[in-house]
């Protein structure tokens, strides 16, 4: 009834006819394909992924997959993304306010496209990116996708951990039509440019690169070395975290800023005397902008 030790090594799994509910499902694993037999009434196997038997629900997704085709009545992706999270949102971890990656070990690590069947009524796909079905908001990006990306204009949210992982990606444009946005590059391991276009007011950056001691982070061990990243002048509210002390901001000089934690409520911002003075103080490199560019 419960699987309790998944052999992540295997080329392929087969799930027993009574199994019922399987432990540590997203952690990184060899496998080509998952295979379940039909009486088995709780999960089912379409193209090699392991589904709930709806097929609504990814529950396992092969590491060694490079390509993926969403059936139909997929709803829910999660498993093939990498999410970050703050432990001490939830209580801290032998003291430490520690970061981790839900997804545990990057299980889509080798997945370079994602479409979607045409009858999927939830999801869409453009460049072999994953997007909502109105091509508002993005789901995830192929963790082995190569080169630089621009997210479309029109594209108003993003799934924060979207880019979790997409270790081949080299540069990162996010559009006007993001107003607020959270993004996480943790494993972003040949990232070196990200540009914040004019129009965005909000902007949450994480990094997974911990500032000292007494965080802890365990995914995604290759780190990352971003070289520059530009703000826009329209930036009112930021936060950066964990992004490498090499890195060099490029942004203007405005004073009456403040900086919150990403979807908190008002109540918890506070202010700075300038983005100049916010980074500087958090140890990254800064140059002013003085002229408004509409593209770069």
């Amino acid at each position: 009834k419960v699987m309790w030790l998944m052999p992540f090594a295997k080329k392929s799994l087969k799930i027993h006819k009574n199994t019922q509910f399987i432990v540590n499902k997203r952690c990184q694993n060899n496998f080509r394909r998952i295979i379940v037999p039909e009486e088995n009434k709780y999960f089912a196997s379409y193209m090699g992924v392991l589904y709930d038997k709806a097929i609504e629900v990814i529950e396992v997704f092969p590491g060694k997959k490079n390509k993926y085709k969403i059936p139909p009545s997929v709803r829910n992706v999660d498993a093939i993304i990498n999410y970050v999270v703050r432990l001490s949102d939830y209580g801290y971890f032998y003291g430490w306010g520690a970061f981790y990656v839900g997804g545990c070990n990057d299980v889509a690590a080798n997945l370079k496209k994602i479409t979607v069947d045409k009858g999927n009524k939830y999801f869409k796909s453009s460049d072999g990116v994953l997007y909502n079905y109105d091509m508002t908001k993005i789901y995830a990006y192929p963790h082995a996708k190569k080169g630089s990306f621009k997210i479309p204009d029109g594209v108003q949210y993003i799934n924060p951990d979207a880019f979790s992982g997409a270790k081949y990606l080299t540069g990162l444009t996010l559009p006007s039509s993001l107003k607020s946005v959270a993004v996480h590059v943790a494993g972003c391991a040949s990232l070196k440019k990200i540009t914040f276009k004019e129009g965005i007011k909000k902007v949450y950056l994480y990094g997974g690169n911990e500032p000292d001691e007494t965080s802890y982070y365990t995914g995604f061990r290759g780190g990352i070395n971003i070289k520059n990243i530009y703000f826009p002048s329209t930036l009112y509210d930021i936060n950066i975290d964990g992004i490498n002390k090499s890195a060099v901001f490029h942004a203007y000089d405005n004073s009456a800023k403040h900086t919150t934690s990403y979807g908190q409520e008002s109540d918890d911002w506070h202010s700075i005397r300038s983005i100049k003075d916010y980074i500087i103080d958090n140890g990254y490199g800064y140059k002013t902008r003085n002229v408004i560019a509409n593209s770069i």
